[in-house]
């Protein structure tokens, strides 16, 4: 029999009840933040509140219909709130209560149901955190939102009022009950949802195959619910065990751009699938549901998810295929569209399929010879990506691949190898940084070398600084730093280099040694260097080395020769 609900019931009141989370609702996603705002109201609430008996706390509403055959309130909106409502009963029965615990209702989730168990085992260790559970995106979540709870209490201390805090959550706070006469739960759902943090794509792609209606046996007019459940969690577990492959970073930043802002991160998926990219409407859903089937039974439900999970094999083949993560990868992070791959590839053999990948980064390259390319034309950062990334697959080091969630998550710069007099460092403390680094490369006991460093240490002694003065051992400095004995300007491909913002030091144009010593120590900690880039600072190009003080003519020629030849399956005559 459906119970009487009066229109803003206790929290206590709720917990006599049970609870059913549809398939179609988003997981759970509110933020440590939010958590904290909650209790902190709860709290002021508590201390605040007079002897009134009918003074109360009140939540946002809480949306329900009853489900005669399960006895249970199927949740249409208000799931954030009340699993986060259970959270905070359980941290009470777990941390306060000892035997005597206070009811808590029941949460059963249609799609998920190791949830509920979750739920039931979530505990505080001895040192006061929480265990992170990443199996799927929902457990993250919950996780960060129970350390959340247990950091409150703690960091409170002697100051939060157990009891009074209890008796205020449990009894007044109250939430609004609404029973809409409206039968359908989902059309309801989307309806109150409208202008609210929407659901994704994905998410309700998600409900679309997880529905129990959906699971009738073939040749079937009746639904087993222990075959249907057995179904929706096989078809949830590999959802999960998709998405969890796809938050692997480099797994994801090899298929998508640092601008792609998905959470559910399949989404990828059903975009390939019905090549809708727009990321911000609910266009990619009615695509994907207008091809889904109107009376679905298991037979074709299972169909359709055989498709999804073909599509993920697919990009999976190529992240684990050498040569393909290598050729896909640069061609994605040069702004190739992956549907137009993922369409190209199909019924192709995997070597007509690489032909073709060769053919497409060919488009990419500039027309004109490489060593006409100069600093500031586009086409440079392109050539030495690509150089570097051809670099990286022609090692025999399987191990090691080049790592395009390390290019898309920072800021790459194209940079001078041999500086350039044209662009000295700007602020005074940069300017005595560099001069100081520079001078403690000056070898050699030649007049000219010992009264360099005599003027640079009476310069720096100066408590201020005269730019005039500056400018001549600037120019000095790059003269003993010059193979020419000039200051020189080199601005073509073979003394240009692919390096992180971060390496490619704030005040610039550093003398040769210096960079490359840097590059050394930054390689040492563990930032990536990639490695045409670090084979020139090592001069490993060069055909003969003399010294490492400055970059040669032939250190240039060794170096551009060594693009041009890596590049050469994929140049076109002209440029060749």
């Amino acid at each position: 029999m459906k119970p009487t609900i009066e229109p803003t019931p206790t929290v206590a009141t709720l917990s006599e009840h049970k609870f059913f989370v549809p398939a179609y609702q988003r997981g759970y996603r509110w933020t440590p933040e939010e958590v904290r705002d909650l209790l902190d109201d709860i709290r002021q609430f508590s201390v605040r509140v007079s002897g009134d008996s009918d003074e109360f706390y009140c939540l946002q509403p809480l949306v329900v219909r009853w489900l005669e055959d399960s006895g249970e309130w199927e949740v249409i909106d208000g799931q954030q709130r009340l699993t986060t409502i259970y959270l905070i009963t359980h941290y009470i029965n777990e941390m306060w209560r000892g035997r005597g615990k206070d009811p808590v209702f029941t949460l059963h989730y249609e799609s998920r149901e190791r949830t509920q168990e979750f739920l039931k085992h979530l505990s505080v260790k001895d040192d006061g955190s929480v265990d992170f559970n990443d199996a799927n995106i929902d457990f993250a979540h919950i996780s960060k939102a129970y350390q959340a709870i247990a950091q409150w209490v703690r960091n409170l201390g002697p100051r939060l009022n157990q009891d009074g805090f209890i008796s205020a959550f449990r009894h007044k706070v109250r939430v609004l009950w609404y029973e809409p006469s409206d039968t359908d739960g989902v059309r309801i759902f989307t309806r109150i949802n409208r202008g609210k943090i929407p659901l994704t794509n994905a998410e309700l792609i998600r409900g679309l195959f997880l529905k129990s209606s959906n699971f009738t046996k073939l040749g079937s007019t009746t639904s087993d619910p222990h075959f249907a459940r057995l179904q929706q969690m096989e078809i949830s577990a590999e959802w999960d065990r998709l998405e969890a492959n796809l938050h692997d970073d480099k797994f994801w930043y090899f298929l998508t751009d640092k601008e792609d802002p998905a959470e559910t991160r399949i989404d990828l998926i059903f975009r390939l699938i019905t090549g809708i990219e727009d990321k911000d409407s609910y266009a990619l859903f009615r695509e994907y549901v207008r091809h889904f089937p109107s009376n679905a039974d298991v037979g074709s439900v299972l169909e359709k998810w055989g498709q999804v999970k073909a599509c993920f094999q697919q990009v999976q083949d190529w992240y684990q295929d050498w040569e393909l993560y290598h050729l896909i990868g640069y061609l994605i992070a040069n702004r190739t569209p992956l549907r137009s791959l993922w369409e190209e590839a199909k019924g192709l053999r995997k070597s007509d399929f690489k032909a073709k990948l060769t053919t497409r980064i060919q488009k990419t390259l500039p027309n004109e010879p490489l060593d006409k390319l100069v600093y500031g034309q586009g086409a440079v950062k392109t050539v030495l990506l690509l150089h570097n990334v051809l670099t990286s697959m022609a090692s025999q080091e399987r191990h090691f691949r080049f790592p395009f969630n390390r290019v898309k998550s920072q800021n790459w710069d194209v940079e001078h190898i041999h500086s350039v007099s044209e662009k000295p460092p700007e602020t005074e403390p940069h300017r005595r940084e560099w001069l100081k680094d520079s001078a403690s490369y000056l070898h050699g006991d030649s007049d000219t070398i010992l009264n360099l460093k005599i003027d640079v240490a009476t310069f720096l002694g100066k408590p201020t600084m005269v730019e005039s003065e500056f400018d001549a051992l600037y120019k000095r400095m790059l003269q003993s730093f010059s193979e020419s004995g000039v200051p020189e300007s080199i601005n073509d491909l073979s003394n240009l280099a692919l390096l992180d913002s971060g390496t490619n030091r704030g005040y610039g144009n550093a003398v040769f040694p210096v960079k490359r010593e840097t590059i050394i120590d930054r390689e040492r900690q563990g930032t990536f260097i990639p490695a045409a880039t670090k084979n020139a600072f090592l001069k490993y190009y060069s055909k003969s080395v003399k010294e490492f003080t400055f970059w040669s003519k032939a250190d240039r020629d060794a170096y551009l020769s060594a693009i041009q030849t890596t590049l050469d399956p994929f140049l076109n005559e002209a440029t060749q």
